[in-house]
């Protein structure tokens, strides 16, 4: 075991061996890929079929067909090109059909992602702290979205590796990341708070940041080249049309979710949304109350974009909160550093796998999980 400085919260921590933590993750990722089959499994027992099930739903086809195809049509440009080159790339090289390959990307992305995650947290906290944070990552209610061929897993391996980086002073590795992490998602630039706030805090010299220039090429090469496609260098924006999606000011959604939750139609999935969103304000004030002000500039920047962008035609205002949650990182380790005993912890991780694979169930069998 060795000692390591974090830039982001100034401590030494001393932090275990890596394959440890690599053998922590893959055990946890297929722990909880095994309770997801079998969830697919009592799906089939207990479930008349629809006419499509399986873990491949919705956006999948999408990526998919992207990385087959490419940017056929503007439509397509919300769905980001990292994921679709991956997936294309795995596809070229291990011969798996297209379908298989996003799949193993995405899976590999959550591996990736719950590594640096643990890393992130044994540093700033405590190895013990952090082997809880990887089971609540693995149990959270929503986390299913990482087992699935959708771009979360990808973003949020990008994402937390720039912050890693971070965390070790190596801010032009992560400023590349942060280049792919913002075109895996249109958040991903939100991650470039990680590099500015040790300068804005006087942890590292300001001249430093000259990094970011790095991902303002490789952004303005991305417009270009929607310009030259679509003649829209803003088409990923714009296409957002075409989902029925429009922007509204921060937290009016809240008021008009509220007041389209009656009639009690679809009444399960609205209270996922409400419970989603109130986990957002109360993971952002408990960063606040901890003064965690580099992690909370990340989490309230999100919270405003959550409450900001999904107002849409069918009058759910809050539709895509559920899956913005797995992108709120710090409420992982929310509850491993609150809980204090290990049986109270134990509890609430059933619990909270319990319901991920409640919610996997209405997914798999091909209802709209947003």
């Amino acid at each position: 075991m060795v000692e390591v400085y974090s830039v982001l919260s100034l401590s030494h921590r001393v932090r275990f061996p890596a394959l440890r933590w690599w053998s922590f993750v893959i055990v946890a990722v297929l722990l909880q890929r095994l309770g997801l089959f079998l969830v697919t499994v009592l799906f089939h027992f207990t479930a008349p079929h629809p006419v499509h099930i399986g873990w491949d739903q919705w956006d999948t086809t999408w990526f998919v067909h992207i990385a087959e195809h490419g940017y056929v049509k503007e439509s397509a440009t919300p769905f980001l090109p990292v994921y679709p080159v991956l997936i294309h790339m795995f596809h070229l090289i291990f011969r798996f059909s297209y379908r298989m390959a996003a799949q193993w990307v995405a899976v590999l992305g959550w591996i990736l992602a719950l590594y640096a995650l643990a890393r992130i947290v044994e540093v700033e906290q405590s190895p013990g702290t952090a082997r809880w944070t990887v089971v609540f990552a693995a149990a959270f209610p929503t986390a299913f979205y990482t087992q699935v061929p959708y771009s979360e897993p990808v973003y949020l391996a990008f994402a937390l590796w720039t912050v890693w980086m971070v965390e070790q002073n190596r801010l032009f590795f992560a400023a590349n990341l942060m280049s792919i992490t913002s075109l895996t998602r249109n958040t991903g630039f939100l991650v470039g708070w990680y590099i500015a706030a040790p300068a804005i805090l006087g942890r590292i010299r300001f001249r430093r940041l000259w990094v970011f220039v790095v991902p303002l090429i490789l952004g303005i090469l991305y417009l270009v080249w929607s310009l030259l496609t679509f003649h829209d260098a803003f088409a990923f924006m714009d296409a957002e049309k075409v989902w029925h999606r429009t922007f509204t000011l921060p937290f009016i959604t809240l008021l008009l979710a509220a007041e389209h939750f009656l009639p009690l139609k679809h009444v399960a999935y609205k209270t996922m949304e409400a419970v989603s969103a109130i986990w957002f304000i109360f993971v952002t004030a408990w960063l606040f109350r901890q003064r965690d002000y580099i992690h909370l500039g990340y989490a309230l920047a999100l919270t405003l974009i959550v409450f900001s962008a999904p107002a849409v035609s069918v009058h759910d205002y809050l539709l895509s909160v559920p899956r913005f949650t797995v992108m709120l990182w710090p409420g992982y380790w929310l509850p491993a550093v609150s809980l204090k005993a290990a049986k109270s912890k134990i509890v609430l991780a059933a619990l909270m796998f319990l319901a991920q694979c409640s919610i996997f169930y209405i997914y798999y069998g091909g209802h709209w999980i947003a």
